[in-house]
C-alpha cells in the first residue's frame, strides 16, 4: 500500500534545508521521516493483532518486518512494511475453502482442540486429534456396505468399542452430514438420549458422564467455509498516514537546528 502526504506551510524549513549541508539535508529529513512512518505503521499493525485476532504465539507478530528507505535521492525513497507470514493475505482478504471430494470440508471443533464448547478456539487441534492419525477414510468406508444410516451408525459405534483405548473413534452420519466423533469409554450403565442428541456436536451420547459418549472431533457438515477477513493492516496503514504529516514536520525542524548550531 502507497501512501502519498501532501501538506503545506514548510516551504521556508523545506527551501532553507536545499542551501544546508551541500543538498544533502532534504534527502536526510525525507530517509528519516519515511523510516519512523514505516516503524510507527509496524507497531500499530502490532496492536491490531492483538486486538483482532488469537495469537497462539509470536510468530505472526514477528513475521511483521521494515525495510528501512535508503539513498540520498529523496525522489526515489521509499520505506516498506510488510509480513513474511504466508497465511497473512488469508487474514486479511478472507478466504474461502471447498470441498475436494465427496464429502464436506473437514472443520476442527472445540472438542479436538481441548477447549470443549470454545468457539472460536484458542488452541491448535490435539496432535492425538489429527485426522491422519484417526484411519477415518477406513472407518468409513467399512460401513457404506450397508444401507440404512441407522445401521452404518451402529456397526461404527461398534467398530469403536472393539478397537478402544486412543483408537476409539467412529463416523455418524446426521440430518446435517458427516461427522468424526471419538467414543469416550466409560464404566458407568448408558441411559441414551435421543438419537439426534446422541449426535449433538457439543454434547455427549449419554447422560450423567456414562459411558460410550460421542463427542464431535470433525464436521464435514460444510461443502464450503467462507473465514471472513480480518484486516489488520490497513488500520495501521491508515494511522500511520494521519501521523506523516507531523512525523515530517518534527524531523523537518530537527535537520534546520541542526544546521543551525
Amino acid at each position: 500500500m502507497r501512501t502519498q502526504v501532501t501538506f503545506k506551510g514548510h516551504e521556508v524549513l523545506a527551501k532553507a534545508l536545499k542551501h544546508l549541508g551541500n543538498g544533502k539535508g532534504t534527502a536526510h529529513v525525507v530517509r528519516e521521516a519515511l523510516n519512523t512512518t514505516a516503524f510507527t505503521a509496524r507497531t500499530q499493525w502490532h496492536r491490531e493483532m492483538d486486538s483482532k485476532l488469537i495469537l497462539r504465539n509470536n510468530f505472526t507478530k514477528k513475521a511483521v518486518n521494515v525495510v528501512r528507505a535508503k539513498g540520498s535521492d529523496a525522489t526515489k525513497l521509499q520505506s516498506v512494511v510488510g509480513s513474511i507470514a504466508p497465511f497473512m493475505d488469508h487474514v486479511e482478504q478472507g478466504q474461502r475453502e471447498t470441498k475436494k471430494g465427496k464429502h464436506g470440508v473437514a472443520v476442527p471443533t472445540g472438542f479436538a482442540a481441548g477447549q470443549k464448547g470454545a468457539n472460536p478456539t484458542t488452541k491448535l487441534v490435539r496432535s492425538a486429534f489429527y485426522i491422519r492419525k484417526t484411519d477415518v477414510g477406513n472407518i468409513h468406508n467399512a460401513v457404506q456396505k450397508f444401507s440404512k444410516r441407522e445401521q452404518r451408525n451402529a456397526v461404527s459405534m461398534a467398530m469403536a468399542r472393539r478397537r478402544g483405548g486412543k483408537f476409539n473413534y467412529a463416523v455418524l452420519e446426521s440430518d446435517k452430514g458427516f461427522g468424526l466423533y471419538k467414543i469416550n469409554q466409560g464404566k458407568g450403565k448408558i441411559r441414551r438420549k435421543s438419537y439426534s442428541a446422541r449426535l449433538n456436536p457439543e454434547g455427549g451420547g449419554a447422560v450423567n458422564g456414562s459411558s460410550w459418549a460421542p463427542w464431535l472431533l470433525w464436521s464435514y457438515h460444510n461443502s464450503a467455509v467462507r473465514m471472513r477477513p480480518h484486516p489488520t493492516l490497513e488500520p495501521a496503514a491508515i494511522h500511520a498516514r494521519r501521523m506523516m504529516p507531523n512525523i515530517f514536520t518534527a524531523q523537518l525542524k530537527k535537520q534546520f537546528l541542526f544546521y543551525q548550531r
